[in-house]
């Protein structure tokens, strides 16, 4: 995996998201903080758990372990949230930009909300924050179906098929017809 994986696998996450607020946008105030017995509460308080996740990793690649978690009650609306998000993901996509290759391998050292000294690779660090998104946008689908809501699907094969230049990376004949290239257009080693 190289920078430009990971680049993309935050391209992703951003589309996701913007797929998943559809229909979160469309619940009424009530239903967007109504307690569903979730990990988090509400819809409202694992989509704040979401965004404290990419705050918390974002704060440890600059250096910083803050010693806990954005406060769920400081963003009891849609815009209060997304007002955050947007900024979060703004300074995201500058530190994307600043990474390269070589900084994959190298070690973020940090301190967990439990004071624990940790260290992993940093690479390891920006999969998990894809990998947790991921892992909660499956549960605001279940919610969104607790409240009779129809959610829309995420799922990384449509972000792909959605825009020919995501799959011309992998080679440059790729159609979206559903084919592989031709072997004779594949070099071979």
């Amino acid at each position: 995996m190289d920078v430009t994986d990971i680049r993309t696998a935050f391209e992703y996450l951003d589309w996701a998201h913007e797929r998943m607020m559809r229909p979160v946008n469309e619940l009424s105030p009530e239903e967007f903080s109504r307690e569903l017995g979730a990990s988090h509460g509400s819809i409202q308080g694992t989509l704040v758990h979401m965004m404290s996740a990419e705050w918390i990793w974002l704060s440890r690649w600059h250096g910083i372990s803050p010693p806990a978690m954005l406060d769920s009650q400081a963003f009891p609306t849609r815009e209060a949230l997304e007002e955050r998000w947007i900024r979060i993901r703004i300074e995201l996509s500058r530190f994307l930009g600043q990474v390269r290759d070589d900084d994959l391998s190298r070690p973020l050292n940090y301190r967990n909300t439990k004071g624990e000294e940790l260290s992993l690779p940093l690479i390891c660090s920006l999969e998990h924050v894809v990998s947790h998104n991921t892992y909660h946008r499956g549960q605001i689908t279940t919610l969104l179906r607790q409240l009779g809501k129809e959610p829309v699907s995420t799922d990384l094969f449509l972000f792909y098929l959605e825009d020919e230049s995501r799959l011309e990376r992998f080679h440059p004949k790729w159609q979206l017809s559903g084919n592989a290239p031709d072997d004779e257009d594949v070099e071979e080693d």
